[in-house]
């Protein structure tokens, strides 16, 4: 796994020196909780506790570590960046994929935008070549799943294995 920016690293950091009392770099059960009762706004500082850990605690030996925190930024920044991928990879096959056989040719690109009033049969080829271009990166005139995913991530800016 990648790491995260290094302002993202300093804003845990910073969190977690809060609770962490005896500056070992991990805190404790007790030092989350410790701190939780010193804040007015929590209500139930044992299950504000018990959150944290079962999100964050993944070896579950009552400490949370920078890298574990790390490790939940990720899987967060993940599961976001695979949730906008579905989505562009949906929207292109619904957009474009004439026979709904889960892939796009160039055969129904071209009749796409041939039926679009701005494109027409004049520019159809071309607008068709440009899509290909940016997508079909084997160049066999067919736009799989796999190249809709790896063009949303070019696209979006968008790096789900970080």
């Amino acid at each position: 796994m990648s790491t995260l920016p290094e302002n993202v690293v300093k804003d845990i950091e910073a969190m977690m020196s809060k609770f962490d009392k005896n500056n070992d770099g991990e805190i404790t059960w007790d030092e989350v909780v410790e701190r939780l009762k010193e804040n007015k706004n929590c209500k139930d500082p044992y299950f504000a506790a018990f959150s944290m850990f079962s999100a964050l605690d993944k070896n579950q030996d009552r400490k949370i570590s920078l890298a574990e925190v790390q490790n939940h930024k990720l899987e967060i920044y993940a599961k976001k960046c695979e949730s906008v991928i579905k989505r562009d990879v949906k929207n292109m096959l619904k957009e474009y994929d004439g026979n709904k056989d889960g892939k796009i040719t160039w055969d129904e690109v071209c009749d796409f935008f041939r039926k679009d009033p701005e494109v027409g049969e004049k520019n159809c080829e071309l607008n068709t070549k440009y899509l290909f271009q940016s997508m079909d990166k084997n160049n066999d005139k067919v736009i799989t799943r796999d190249e809709l995913r790896a063009f949303s991530m070019r696209f979006n800016n968008l790096h789900p294995s970080q």
